[in-house]
């Protein structure tokens, strides 16, 4: 556990998320979450820093209009969607903001 109160955040050694590395540029940066640009995909997403937990339906909702206007900019007028989808790191709370494919 790291920090007190209600912001005391449950981390993993060898979790690179809750490492929060800034290997690639971050857009924002709160007490509860961070939103890097992947370092796989290259699009911006929001990490809960929290270890093994799924933010709160106030907090995910915060979380989520952070990232809609972040994408918004990063997309430039193009369409994109959330992908909730956890692939390579399935513990730790994490959602992407990608194009939407063109055809």
């Amino acid at each position: 556990m790291v920090g007190k109160g209600l912001y005391a955040m449950s981390r993993v050694k060898d979790c690179p998320l809750c490492k929060g590395e800034h290997i690639t540029p971050w857009l924002a940066s709160k007490c509860l979450y961070y939103i890097p640009i992947c370092a796989t995909c290259g699009n911006p997403m929001a990490v809960l820093r929290d270890h093994g937990r799924n933010p709160s339906p106030a907090e995910e909702q915060r979380i989520l209009q952070m990232l809609s206007v972040l994408a918004d900019r990063h997309f430039k007028g193009r369409p994109w969607v959330l992908d909730r989808t956890q692939r390579t790191i399935t513990d730790h709370w994490h959602v992407h903001a990608r194009p939407v494919p063109a055809g």
